[in-house]
């Protein structure tokens, strides 16, 4: 039953469908309102997504399935409801990177390796240097604690 509204709605001029986002406030009068939206990261790259669920039937990682009353399991990868609109994946995240978690100044290994393949180079460094301001020398004298709690090889 949601999912024509959901089609009706997505085909509207003056409707912007904002997926994977929740409804945190609500104010004013009929006709002239304003609505505060939480908008959660999707992880996915939704120009290159094409819903086609290749993604998710690979995923090694299960989870609890919210949209079914944790009744089933579902992989990290997933369409949040059989017929959502836009019919594009997303990815939960939860908790930290065992690599982060590891590492004694937390630093966020997996975001600077995804921003320098991305040729991100500024950015990279300036993640880095958010919770560690010497990498130069640290990256000398560390004894990479990471590297041993990282599961990557696993996936």
């Amino acid at each position: 039953m949601l999912g024509p509204k959901m089609m009706d709605v997505g085909r509207h001029p003056n409707i912007t469908l904002w997926m994977y986002s929740e409804v945190v406030g609500l104010g004013g009068e009929a006709g002239d309102f304003t609505a505060r939206v939480r908008r959660r990261a999707t992880f996915v790259d939704w120009d290159k997504c094409t819903g086609c669920a290749a993604c998710g039937d690979v995923c090694p990682v299960k989870m609890w399935n919210e949209f079914e009353s944790g009744l089933s399991r579902r992989a990290a990868i997933y369409r949040p409801f059989p017929q959502a609109v836009p019919n594009k994946f997303v990815i939960d995240r939860q908790g930290t990177p065992p690599c982060q978690a590891a590492c004694p100044l937390h630093v966020n290994a997996q975001g600077y390796t995804a921003l320098i393949s991305a040729g991100k180079y500024r950015e990279a460094l300036a993640l880095v240097r958010e919770r560690n301001p010497f990498p130069g020398i640290t990256g000398r004298v560390c004894h990479h604690p990471c590297e041993a709690a990282c599961e990557r090889a696993t996936i």
